[in-house]
């Protein structure tokens, strides 16, 4: 019995541990799978990461070509140059605002406004030239915007009708500059610090190179623009401008002159105008050497006339050619009041109307005075006017 139930437990061991290899054979060959699988997933899901980035990639830079090919006006938020800045202040609408905005602030009122792209101070930029009339006034107005880093407004000015507005060349810098002439009469030089100059000065700092009136297109240099935001040929016309830009050469070689010629021109004006200076000078100090002389003159006449007040006679009647009194001509006004012209020890002498001024006493030598300079000198006495026949009232003087 015992051998018997140790054969029949014997199997069940040997069961029980084939049992077990079995198992352990069984779950090794399913963890082997299992990994590649995860390694397969893995590469899967980066695979399809970067075609979606490839993908979202190539649409951004798909997007930007596109918008920039729509858009000719680069969207950067700091233009470079001036080129940008008015490309996109023109397309963005803020160049029409300002400009609006800037008629406003005048209290003007344009009905049409011509908007030009000119080169006005021959230098590496432009501005802007709004020209208009302003219908309150009725006067031609021009605001000039500068465009540096943005477009601004520099200042505006009246366009008189008798007025020149030209260009014309600096000799200190060597640059050209339109130029107007204000109601004072004075250059005003634009863009070149609004100073007013004389005649004078501007002729020894500027030379006048085109006259160009308002009636024979005064900005034949310039291109319109419009401010509608929808100007498609914007670009062409900025270019168009930089083209035909002269040179500071080539704007006076059109005008038939030349940096020399204009060098010697203000150098003869120089010369004209030192050797004008030193006439007027000369002529200055002759009036001076003949004002002494005569001062002298007569101070050597009154030490050599004997002066005898108290009874109003002098030493100088032989020399008397006549006494005028110049009311006697009609046209001579004389106020109508008793005027008191001299006074001795015994009376008071008196013209009947205010015209001691008008009575005076011609000498033979030419020389002439006022009466009553002549008897307070004592170079007349008053005995001297009864042989003229000059009218007077005298008054005896009270004790």
């Amino acid at each position: 019995m015992n051998e018997e139930n140790e054969k029949l437990e014997t199997p069940a061991e040997e069961l029980s541990e084939n049992k077990e290899e079995e198992m352990v054979e069984t779950k090794q060959p399913e963890e082997v799978p299992d990994s590649e699988n995860k390694k397969k997933s893995k590469k899967k899901i980066i695979i399809i990461c970067s075609i979606v980035a490839v993908v979202l990639i190539g649409a951004l830079i798909t997007g930007y070509f596109l918008i920039l090919k729509k858009d000719p006006v680069n969207n950067d938020s700091n233009p470079k140059t001036w080129k940008d800045v008015l490309l996109l202040e023109a397309k963005n609408g803020s160049l029409k605002e300002k400009l609006t905005d800037q008629i406003d602030d005048y209290n003007y009122r344009a009905d049409e406004v011509d908007v030009m792209l000119l080169d006005i101070d021959s230098d590496d930029d432009m501005e802007l030239i709004a020209y208009f009339e302003d219908e309150i006034t009725e006067k031609d107005k021009m605001m000039i915007f500068e465009i540096d880093k943005k477009i601004k407004f520099s200042k505006d000015y009246e366009v008189l009708n008798e007025d020149v507005l030209a260009y014309a060349y600096n000799v200190i810098n060597e640059n050209m500059y339109w130029y107007i002439t204000d109601r004072n009469n004075s250059k005003v030089v634009i863009s070149l610090e609004d100073k007013e100059y004389t005649e004078e000065e501007f002729n020894m700092n500027f030379h006048l190179v085109a006259h160009q009136y308002k009636n024979e297109e005064i900005f034949d240099q310039s291109e319109a623009i419009e401010l509608n935001g929808k100007s498609n040929n914007l670009t062409s016309i900025v270019n168009k401008i930089i083209n035909k830009k002269f040179t500071n050469a080539e704007f006076l070689e059109n005008n038939n002159t030349s940096k020399r010629a204009i060098e010697r021109e203000i150098e003869d004006e120089k010369k004209e105008a030192e050797a004008k200076l030193e006439e007027e000078q000369k002529q200055l100090e002759e009036e001076q050497k003949k004002a002494e002389e005569e001062k002298k003159k007569q101070e050597e006449a009154n030490k050599n006339t004997t002066t005898n007040n108290n009874s109003g006679t002098g030493t100088n009647s032989a020399n008397i050619d006549r006494i005028v009194d110049e009311t006697q001509n009609p046209d001579v006004m004389c106020a109508q009041a008793i005027q008191e012209f001299y006074q001795d020890e015994n009376y008071t002498y008196y013209f009947s109307c205010q015209k001691s001024d008008v009575v005076k006493v011609i000498y033979t030598d030419g020389t002439m005075e006022k009466v009553a300079v002549a008897l307070k000198a004592g170079h007349i006495k008053i005995t001297d006017l009864d042989r003229f026949n000059i009218s007077y009232l005298k008054e005896k003087n009270s004790d």
